[in-house]
């Protein structure tokens, strides 16, 4: 019985990445297909080179 809600609980908990700054908590989700995946929602992009910094 421990066993089985141990198990129910480690799947159904949602998992943290820890980088530099800041952690970012990700959500385990179904997509259309019925695939599971997880999701990471909020990550910055980097600035996009621009002017003379475009083709260096």
């Amino acid at each position: 019985w421990f066993l089985l809600m141990l198990t129910i609980f480690v799947l159904n908990c949602d998992i943290t990445i820890a980088v530099r700054e800041p952690t970012y908590t990700g959500k385990r989700m179904k997509t259309r297909k019925g695939r599971d995946i997880m999701a990471y929602r909020g990550i910055l992009y980097g600035i996009p080179p621009v002017d003379e910094q475009r083709f260096l």
